[in-house]
């Protein structure tokens, strides 16, 4: 559960991933994921297996909702202008099922679904501090089937490298 952590422990990470995550108290992992992001740590939440809230069935966290997506081979991303294709996604994993990050402040990364458009990347201020959302379950997508896509888009908005390791401070 995200808020058995301290912040202290948290600060350790320069980037926080948080997918299939869970909480005992909603508002104080949110307000632990705020303190982080105000700190200068890096929180990068992606919704797939996030509690679901209670009225719209849907994950939410930090006042941005997940609304459900599927895809049944393919999807395109728009980034500054660029138009590029994912690899297809895997066939043992279709219907692609995933979410669009909804009440995002910025959106990086997008693409074209039932005529409008969904986010792969954002993210959102959270009291002066950046908060990034991930959609289309992209990270992965990205493990699965080492698309060059996806991986270049979370090198470029992680500052990381793929094959490089990540050690805590």
């Amino acid at each position: 559960y995200l808020d058995d952590y301290s912040l202290a422990f948290l600060c350790k990470f320069k980037c926080l991933l948080l997918s299939r995550f869970e909480w005992h108290n909603k508002a104080k992992a949110e307000a632990l994921v705020t303190a982080y992001a105000r700190q200068g740590g890096r929180p990068i939440i992606d919704l797939t297996g996030a509690p679901v809230d209670v009225l719209s069935k849907e994950p939410s966290f930090l006042g941005v909702y997940g609304e459900p997506v599927d895809f049944l081979y393919q999807a395109t991303l728009s980034v500054n202008g660029t138009t590029e294709k994912l690899l297809p996604f895997r066939s043992d994993y279709l219907p692609w099922h995933s979410f669009t990050p909804q009440g995002l402040d910025v959106n990086i990364a997008t693409f074209p679904y039932a005529g409008v458009q969904g986010v792969a990347w954002g993210y959102k201020l959270v009291d002066g501090a950046r908060v990034d959302f991930v959609g289309l379950n992209l990270l992965f997508h990205a493990v699965l089937t080492h698309d060059p896509v996806a991986i270049d888009l979370l090198e470029e908005d992680l500052g990381l490298k793929a094959d490089q390791l990540s050690v805590h401070q």
